[in-house]
């Protein structure tokens, strides 16, 4: 690839950029990455592919992009008209854009069946004005508490400014724009962000070339670069458990809809085959549960250590060498764990593992590690090594550290200590941990590097 990638992510959060990192310098993919777009905009006009979050661009990240006073700000409306202006004035570089339509639940973490509520409640309302969405949200004016009248505000707001900037677009008839994706921020169920995706879909999937759905969002700048990279080809791939319409079901549809938005958007079809060296471990149950939820009764980190000895494993073949776990939301299941820690041969020789969010985080991540390895046959082993292990050290945070660092409020060198006791009981001694970070000083993620020996 002799053009330059170049990356603003959706925030700072080691997700939004650190994976793209690791890969760009594993298959020696040029690439720069900017957190700011006053900084982006200083750069030397010349060829390139930029992957842009216009909620980078406009709000300054995925937070204020949920928060009122941000999205009534009329500077949005300048910043707006500069990135066009941007756009435009470098006609030689093809761009990528995305931008999130909200749940909004983290704004209310203590209150969230409340907010399920009143988000279920917005849907059926608006669910018969989807045509026309946009005016009906203007004409309503009625509510019964504030939380009601925040959260919609929030949503019409956010529509107005995306709504905006599309047709500024259009109007312009902005030819290097090769790919605009709208996408669904995970949700519990299906929400407003269904019908808004939904009426963006309806008015301008026909004006603007290359527009699509997806549903994600922490990944997406993942599949627009393996996107930019990968041919067309098929993936087979092997799972423990066939596909179905009815379930399991993913955020408000079910993981065979979830498909054909990766159909669409990578040009690409899924063929469940046995043995393939791609294995998808798939969550059985109704829904995708969280991580944390297979620690239950655990009191003490020491006693679920003793407990981990009787956990059964789940077996990976040994001519695996892709593997994304999706039996949990936020980390792997203790069965996957359990056994690439009591074979680690087998991990040492992965070429990809993810495990580390919601399904589409997980499965998109996965799906764009695997094209581009597809893709590029020279690859720097040490790096990928490192990416495969950071990212199931991240899954041993996720699914077993996290539980008993957020319920003892445990500082970095405690986390680090946990670690350390986990992989010092299975022996295994072949990297160094340098580094543990919590993002934005909360227990949710974990940033943690490592050096090979």
């Amino acid at each position: 690839m002799h053009k330059t990638v170049i990356l603003l992510p959706l925030d700072n959060r080691p997700c939004s950029y650190k994976y793209f990192r690791l890969i760009c310098q594993t298959f020696d993919i040029p690439f720069s990455i900017f957190f700011s777009f006053d900084d982006l905009r200083r750069i030397s006009r010349k060829e390139n592919y930029y992957i842009i979050s216009l909620d980078n661009i406009l709000f300054g990240g995925i937070v204020n992009s949920r928060r009122l006073e941000f999205l009534v700000k009329k500077s949005n409306r300048t910043i707006m008209e500069d990135f066009l202006d941007f756009i435009e004035n470098n006609q030689k570089s093809y761009f990528c854009i995305y931008v999130s339509v909200p749940r909004l639940l983290l704004n209310y973490m203590q209150e969230i069946d409340k907010i399920l509520s009143i988000n279920n409640y917005f849907y059926h309302i608006f669910r018969p004005h989807q045509e026309d969405l946009l005016n009906a949200y203007e004409r309503c004016s009625h509510f019964s508490s504030s939380e009601e009248n925040y959260i919609f505000n929030v949503r019409k707001e956010k529509l107005k400014i995306i709504d905006y900037f599309l047709s500024q677009v259009c109007s312009k008839k902005i030819k290097n724009i090769i790919d605009f994706l709208v996408v669904i921020d995970d949700s519990q169920f299906k929400g407003l962000n269904f019908l808004e995706a939904s009426f963006l879909k309806k008015k301008y999937s026909k004006k603007i070339r290359n527009f699509y759905l997806m549903i994600g969002l922490d990944e997406i700048h993942l599949l627009i670069l393996s996107k930019l990279i990968s041919r067309e080809a098929n993936i087979y791939f092997s799972s423990n458990t066939e596909l179905s319409f009815k379930r399991p079901r993913y955020e408000g549809i079910t993981v065979k809809e979830l498909l054909k938005y990766y159909r669409k958007y990578l040009m690409i079809d899924f063929y469940r085959v046995e043995n393939s060296v791609y294995h998808w471990k798939i969550f059985e149950s109704k829904r995708q549960e969280e991580s944390v939820n297979q620690l239950e009764g655990f009191n003490s980190f020491d006693k679920f250590i003793k407990h981990f000895e009787a956990i059964p494993i789940y077996p990976i073949d040994s001519n695996t060498q892709f593997f994304v776990d999706l039996s949990y939301a936020n980390g792997a299941s203790l069965e996957v764990l359990k056994f690439l820690l009591t074979n680690k041969e087998i991990l040492l020789n992965l070429k990809s593992f993810w495990s580390w969010n919601t399904f589409a985080n997980s499965l998109g991540s996965s799906l764009s590690h695997f094209l581009i390895h597809r893709s590029i046959n020279k690859f720097d082993r040490e790096i990928n090594t490192k990416l495969v292990l950071e990212n199931f050290l991240e899954s041993i945070y996720q699914s077993i550290i996290r539980y008993f660092a957020k319920k003892f409020s445990w500082t970095n060198s405690e986390i680090q200590k946990a670690f350390k006791i986990i992989l010092d009981h299975f022996e295994i001694r072949d990297f160094d941990i340098i580094k543990i970070d919590l993002p934005w000083e909360r227990y949710f993620e974990i940033d943690v590097e490592i050096r090979l020996k």
